[in-house]
């Protein structure tokens, strides 16, 4: 029996992922292997990275590499943002052999087994949970041609009926899984494209450290997936994987796949302590728990290489720590941001906006921190505030699923569906069951519409107009945060048909215009100049971001130039903005341009010292 294993999540509108950072398909490999069952592992790395392609001819493609291999078994692993893909897939292939079996796993299916049985016939079987035992044992049934196997997880089809065997146990012992079978990645691959690494995840490799949680945020699924029950690898387990990684890679970066390595401290200090004196050289990153930090682990931590953490911070007031169960304790939130900058780590921190029950208050709070944060560290702090999405086993989902509206502009989480095609958006509009994260709960339409404005405030914060709001917010301090959203629908949203390409550009200069009102107010003259610096930031920041979106042309028709922050500064200052000379030439520019066949913005060819530029914060110079 010939068995193809890939990841559904490997194409992807928004960021590429590497095979190597799809360990669950890797273990699964492994455990086919270890009871003497080959498989092959398909890479999608060719077809990610989708924004700006056909997509039909993308999948047409995937189709003919899955169904050219002819395989008897496809298992597909899925995640929420991309069961809708993973489902078309699977369709097309049914339509060229309708013999391959087709098995959903991942959290994308876990949690709407039954469903997909029910609605979609193109998928034969869904594994629930961890599939490191179920999988195998279907397998080992297919082949032995086993009616009705009574195997943990799995839910399938027999007859007319769909029989659903339950979840399966979580492993209590994760050092008695075989090694993933990271041989089957390509080697010395690196992506250097500045927007498509911004968290360095691509050029990592992902080693499963462990698994569960053992919180209960409602907004999250990993505690019923797990079953709650938080477990982790023995650091010599660990440090055997790290080897074994660095012996098939070189010197490599290692992601740390867990949720929160940070819980158990003595754990978390031994594992530095053999990294540093095993592993000298390697850098890491992990996910972590901001209560669970403190100065002294944090300068282990950075001993032994790690240099990057996410923290899931979500609210700020500690009654919406209490609304979404997070129950996080912010006590001395600044001194371990100073701490971090200090150790000179980069971090994200992830917000959420749209909560039922949410106020002003509450949401001045989330941009007032997420400012101070991004000023004061600037580019070693990685932004993100999401639109809550009601995902498949949680809490929230439970109480709301029954009132779920649907709408064209889904969340920062759910990009990989892009709005112009129109048969998968049908399809997730049909079935708010099964694709329940691309719908939203029923806070009202201008809520709606405020919380999207909240998501691309911090784009604009953390990225599309980062200096110029450090400019703001270096003058009005957490003011800015209050008048924001006190003027929040002052901010324009593009239609949601073609939102994917216009949101930025409609957005970000509405953003631009608002903080313009408020620094050049009646009330506050002193700040004009500071306005007009302000909005030339701005200008060139949005330009750059449009640049940086669009593909190079020979037609090109030169209809505005942008300097960088620090010379705008001078010329507004000394009169001579955008005024021709000869010197002029000699200076670091860029240059927006109209391309007339296509009727797009591009770009001209950006001087080689053109990524010196914008790599700096000029405003520091």
């Amino acid at each position: 029996m010939k068995i193809i294993l890939t990841a559904a999540h490997q194409l992807s509108f928004s960021n590429p992922v590497s095979l190597r950072n799809c360990v669950g398909v890797l273990q699964l490999a492994a455990c086919l292997e270890q009871r003497a069952i080959h498989c092959a592992v398909l890479d999608l790395e060719d077809f990610n990275h989708l924004y700006n392609r056909d997509f039909d001819e993308v999948l047409e493609q995937v189709t003919a590499k899955i169904t050219g291999q002819a395989p008897d078994v496809l298992g597909l692993s899925t995640m929420s943002n991309n069961l809708a893909l993973a489902l078309e897939i699977c369709e097309r292939i049914k339509k060229t052999n309708p013999g391959i079996i087709t098995i959903l796993g991942g959290p994308g299916a876990a949690f709407c087994a039954r469903e997909i049985l029910s609605l979609f016939p193109r998928v034969d079987a869904v594994i629930r949970g961890e599939a490191d035992k179920a999988f195998p044992d279907y397998i080992e049934a297919l082949i032995s041609k086993t009616k009705n196997p009574a195997v943990k997880g799995l839910v399938y089809r027999s007859g007319g009926d769909i029989i659903d065997n339950g979840w399966p146990e979580p492993i209590e012992n994760l050092d008695v899984l075989p090694i993933p079978a990271y041989e089957l990645c390509k080697k010395n691959h690196r992506v250097e494209n500045k927007e498509e690494t911004r968290f360095g995840d691509y050029n990592g490799i992902s080693l499963e450290s462990g698994r569960g949680c053992p919180f209960n945020c409602i907004f999250c699924s990993t505690s019923h997936f797990f079953k709650r029950k938080h477990r982790l690898k023995s650091v010599s387990r660990i440090i055997e994987e790290i080897l074994y990684v660095r012996g098939k890679f070189g010197d490599e970066r290692i992601i740390f796949n867990h949720d929160i390595m940070t819980l158990r401290r003595e754990y978390m200090a031994e594992l530095c302590r053999e990294i540093a004196s095993r592993v000298p050289g390697l850098t890491w990153k992990c996910h972590a728990r901001f209560d669970t930090i403190d100065k002294p682990l944090l300068e282990k931590m950075r001993r032994s290489g790690c240099n990057e953490i996410f923290f899931g911070i979500e609210a700020v007031t500690p009654r919406m720590q209490k609304v979404l169960k997070k129950q996080l304790d912010l006590t001395g939130f600044e001194e371990k941001i100073e701490w971090l900058k200090e150790l000179d780590f980069k971090f994200s921190l992830s917000y959420i906006v749209g909560v039922p029950g949410e106020e002003s208050r509450d949401i001045e709070a989330i941009l007032a921190q997420t400012m101070w944060v991004k000023s004061f560290c600037g580019d070693k702090a990685f932004i993100k505030i999401h639109t809550l999405v009601p995902v498949p086993g949680a809490e929230l989902y439970e109480k709301w699923k029954d009132r779920l509206l649907y709408d064209e502009y889904g969340s920062l989480g759910t990009s990989d569906i892009p709005v112009g095609w129109t048969k998968l958006r049908k399809m997730i509009e049909k079935h708010p069951a099964v694709f329940p994260m691309y719908f939203h709960l029923p806070i009202g339409k201008k809520r709606r519409n405020r919380s999207r404005k909240f998501e691309l405030l911090g784009l604009a914060v953390d990225s599309q107009m980062k200096y110029s709001m450090k400019m703001a917010y270096d003058e009005l301090g957490e003011d800015l945060a209050a008048a924001l959203v006190a003027h929040i629908d002052e901010i324009q949203l593009p239609p949601a048909a073609g939102f994917r390409d216009t949101e930025y550009h409609i957005a970000t200069h509405s953003i631009r215009e608002l903080i313009i009102n408020l620094l050049d107010g009646k009330n506050a003259p002193g700040k004009r100049t500071l306005a007009r610096e302000f909005d030339a930031v701005a200008r060139f920041e949005i330009a750059l971001q449009q640049v940086l979106r669009h593909k190079r042309s020979k037609d090109f028709k030169v209809i505005e130039t942008y300097y960088d922050p620090l010379e705008l500064i001078k010329k507004i200052r000394t009169g001579t903005i955008l005024q021709k000379n000869k010197r002029e030439e000699k200076k670091r520019y860029l240059m927006i341009l109209w391309d007339e066949k296509e009727s797009k913005i591009k770009c001209a060819k950006i001087p080689p010292d053109f990524v010196k530029l914008i790599e700096p914060d000029p405003l520091d110079a």
